[in-house]
């Protein structure tokens, strides 16, 4: 068994030469999915996170940061969201709810 390389594996399934190839849900978004002989079949994996850190003592300051990464999350067009959708196509809630946590 021969360990293929993300396009590489692509390439592969998108051919026929492999019957399927496991990767990333993330690497799939970047690409806007160039095989089209190939579809993503289901997600595998968890949501990739990632966070600020604060000062345990910065109680108001996490309660704000808290607030403000809900309020981008919940509003279709806020900055994140646009953001996200010109980069994979969709909101980070979108994204989210198609990767198994």
């Amino acid at each position: 068994m021969k360990l293929l390389g993300f396009e590489e594996a692509s390439r592969a399934a998108d051919s026929g030469d492999v019957d399927f190839t496991v990767v990333n849900f993330d690497n799939t978004l970047t690409l806007g999915n160039p095989y089209k002989n190939s579809v993503a079949a289901f997600a595998v994996g968890s949501v990739v996170e990632q966070g600020w850190g604060f000062r345990k003592e910065d109680k108001d300051l996490q309660a704000a940061a808290r607030k403000f990464l809900e309020d981008q999350k919940a509003a279709e067009d806020s900055l994140w969201n646009t953001q996200w959708r010109k980069a994979f196509g969709m909101t980070l809630p979108e994204y989210t709810k198609q990767v198994p946590r």
